[in-house]
């Protein structure tokens, strides 16, 4: 099968942003892993040895196609360089010859994606019916969750598509603007689209959700157990939930609740909750809360709050 990962940042406030000039938003760290990794992992029963990932994008694809290759060393990657104009599932329709999951690089998805093999429909759609729709568009569906048209009163469109057969769905598809335009196409070319609700879903579209959704994550489990323990040894507090990785140093601070801390991050006499360290910040004497410290930056001073510090790239 194949799985494309659209890195195209659609209606994003960080498209420009200077945190960003020589990284993809997908690598910025939640919880302690990047956006990407989580993303991922939720599809890890996919993620076999015969699994072929696309990553298509016009800023950044090398880079993530090199931190993919290296950390899903099982997996053939593929990277396609291509406009944000052209909708990621036709800038690679020559690959697409098997079975094909399309996902957001800054869509955090929880769903039952295996699942998705097994359908009959032509399609599937992946929907949240706690959201309204937003930047990936929206659908009405029947009571059997068939899709009946594109609306942007309808069920919230995640970002996520799976097509059965791509080189015939797309074969009539010459271009499409977004989401809603791609899958009334399918639907002129009757084809039958399921809508499937997801489990849990964080739109990642700026520092704002960036932190919001380290919060989510980390009240779900995805912090460090072992930092609790770790604060009893080295004489720091710690407020669950927490990620701190374990290359970080934390002396005589308080950590948490919902921070995180990563790799080679130095947190010295200070105050850090709600906040995200990325690897090899350095955070000193203040009081630092609902920021985001991006890697190798450093801060120091009182009373600190809704931060965004990084380093010039």
């Amino acid at each position: 099968m194949k799985i494309v990962v659209s890195l195209h940042c659609v209606a994003d406030e960080l498209a420009d942003h200077p945190l960003l000039a020589n990284r993809p938003k997908c690598l910025l760290a939640v919880s302690g892993v990047p956006i990407l990794e989580h993303i991922l992992g939720q599809m890890k029963a996919l993620l076999t040895a015969g699994t072929e990932l696309i990553l298509v994008g016009e800023k950044h694809v090398a880079t993530t196609a090199a931190w993919v290759r290296g950390k899903f060393p099982q997996l053939t990657v593929q990277a396609v360089n291509a406009s944000a104009a052209v909708y990621p599932l036709i800038a690679c329709r020559p690959l697409l010859t098997e079975p094909t999951l399309l996902v957001m690089s800054d869509s955090f998805v929880v769903a039952e994606f295996e699942a998705l093999t097994a359908l009959e429909a032509d399609a599937a759609v992946l929907v949240s019916d706690r959201h309204a729709p937003g930047r990936f568009g929206g659908v009405a569906a029947d009571g059997e969750g068939v899709v009946q048209r594109p609306s942007m009163a309808g069920l919230a469109s995640v970002g996520a598509m799976w097509l059965r057969e791509p080189e015939v769905s797309l074969a009539a598809v010459a271009q499409a603007d977004n989401t809603n335009d791609f899958i009334a196409q399918l639907l002129q070319q009757k084809k039958t689209i399921l809508a499937g609700t997801v489990t849990h879903w964080i739109d990642i579209n700026s520092i704002s959700d960036v932190k919001q959704a380290n919060r989510r994550l980390l009240g779900t489990g995805y912090g460090t157990d072992e930092a609790l323990e770790r604060s009893y040894i080295e004489e720091f507090a710690v407020i669950p939930p927490v990620f701190l990785h374990h290359d970080a140093i934390v002396e005589a601070s308080v950590i948490g609740p919902y921070a995180s801390i990563g790799a080679g991050a130095v947190v010295r006499s200070s105050v850090v909750q709600n906040c995200v360290i990325e690897e090899n910040a350095q955070v000193a004497n203040c009081i630092l809360e609902d920021s985001f410290i991006g890697r190798d930056s450093q801060i120091s001073g009182p009373i600190t709050h809704d931060q965004l510090t990084y380093a010039e790239q």
